[in-house]
């Protein structure tokens, strides 16, 4: 088995914080979640929740979708 350095990215991405990381195993559970509700499982502002659900989509780890209300996200299954 071979990993590409872009694999071990999101690992790196997740495993470099505690809120990532607590935000990450929530969404695994295959439900969608408004960041509002994910602040609560990071223990973290909403800003600092956004933040770090830009970090995981940016990973590819999860699928964020924005509108004026709220900020959604979930697990992107590979």
């Amino acid at each position: 088995m071979t990993l590409a350095p872009a694999a071990l990215t999101g690992i790196g991405v997740v495993a470099g914080d505690h809120a990532r990381a607590a935000m990450l195993l929530a969404l695994m559970d295959g439900r969608a979640y408004a960041a509002s509700g994910l602040v609560r499982v990071a223990t973290a502002a909403l800003q600092t929740a956004n933040s770090h659900l830009r970090g995981l989509g940016d990973a590819g780890l999860v699928a964020v979708q924005r509108d004026a209300s709220a900020t959604i996200a979930w697990h992107r299954r590979r």
